[in-house]
């Protein structure tokens, strides 16, 4: 049986981080795959929980802390992977947290298999172009500028790679300057663990719209929808609901938007139900993407809330045609037409003849999103990539 860790650096302990890891820990168990174990390490719990056994990130105390975090971030950040038991694997898959010269000496002491989920270069570009803090711009230029001189190197020393879309293989193998061995399989959700929430039906005079995010990231294209939503004069009352981490000072001049900030789970899903619509990624061209292949997308799925998007979800493109759960739009600059999505509202809301549209969403959810079917794909790629060599 071949033994495969999967590895996340969850330094700044982010909560989509979190869940998805257990979404996935759960998937595992629920699949038997006792060749599959999630390592995460954190900087503050250690030891097994919930099917994934946590390591402390050891790091500098007081004032030391934040050259020890810029330090070991930018140029040693894999160097704590080699603290984990390497000898019980024959391989590791590792989500991609960008490139550096620890990354290429961790892939020469084993096989090494990278996950992708976006452009790194250019999404770091975007990020310190947007921030307003200078030391956030320069720390996120320097960020892009080794991702640039590493990022070829360390593709090239890994045994493969797994990318959530073809277009992020394609800038893989076009960063490493040739053909990768690699799987393309697009994110998952664990749709056991995601309340089937469904959506409040639209009372006529106002839409609540939501808008979830563990933090803000240009790409999900906030200023996108807030724009569109000031260019509607119609007279239905537009409440955007917000929840993450977002700098709402930002936000003050616009009356339409409510900052819930981060929820407890409860509180989120009494929110969930009082819900429309669901906004997923709106501006995906930021990151040099066309199907990033978004977590939002997966969980308005399985709870069965319909949704606007900016762009073409491949694992959307074989629903049944009378299942018509999400309104797209172009994946580029221009405002979203509110009047088009007033009546896609309005068309979801009167239930038609024998479907209930929530419903065929969670079942599309279970048989092609769930994290089960996505873990297959991962151990069998790796487990074939060995065999084969």
């Amino acid at each position: 049986m071949t033994k495969i860790a999967y590895v996340y650096i969850n330094r700044m302990a982010l909560a989509g981080v979190e869940k998805k890891s257990l979404q996935q820990a759960k998937a595992i168990e629920h699949l038997d795959l006792p060749g599959l174990d999630i390592h995460v390490l954190h900087p503050h719990r250690r030891g097994e929980q919930d099917g994934i056994y946590y390591h402390k990130i050891d790091r500098l105390a007081g004032p030391l802390h934040l050259l020890d975090f810029g330090l070991t971030y930018n140029f040693f950040r894999y160097r704590c992977v080699r603290k984990l038991p390497l000898s019980e694997y024959d391989a590791i898959i590792l989500r991609y947290d960008k490139a550096d010269a620890s990354g290429i000496r961790l892939a020469r002491l084993m096989p090494v298999f990278t996950e992708h989920h976006t452009d790194e270069r250019t999404e770091l570009f975007s990020e310190a172009k947007a921030s307003r803090s200078i030391f956030f711009k320069i720390f996120k230029w320097l960020r892009a500028s080794l991702e640039s001189y590493y990022g070829g190197p360390m593709l090239r020393s890994v045994r493969g790679i797994i990318a959530i879309s073809d277009d992020v293989r394609n800038i893989q193998e076009q960063k490493a300057g040739r053909p990768l061995n690699a799987a393309v399989v697009p994110n998952g959700i664990g749709v056991g663990e995601t309340p089937f929430s469904r959506f409040k039906p639209f009372d006529g005079t106002t839409l609540h719209l939501v808008f979830p995010a563990s933090h803000f990231n240009p790409y999900h294209g906030l200023d996108r929808l807030l724009a569109s939503m000031d260019a509607y004069n119609g007279p239905v009352r537009l409440e955007l609901h917000l929840v993450g981490n977002f700098d709402h000072s930002r936000l003050i001049r616009h009356r339409c938007v409510n900052y819930h900030g981060q929820l407890s789970e409860p509180d989120y899903e009494r929110l969930m139900a009082e819900m429309n619509l669901g906004v997923s990624t709106l501006a995906v061209y930021r990151r040099n993407l066309t199907d990033p292949a978004a977590l939002k997308t997966r969980e308005f799925m399985a709870r069965g809330l319909p949704f606007i998007i900016g762009y073409s979800d491949v694992d959307l493109r074989h629903l049944p045609s009378a299942v018509k759960p999400m309104l797209e739009f172009p994946n580029d600059r221009s405002l979203l037409d509110f009047q088009k999505i007033l009546q896609f509202v309005e068309a979801f809301n009167e239930p038609s003849e024998g479907l209930d549209l929530s419903l065929e969403m969670r079942r599309y959810a279970e048989q092609h999103l769930d994290w089960a079917r996505k873990l297959e794909h991962y151990y069998r790629f790796v487990h074939d990539s060995l065999t084969t060599d």
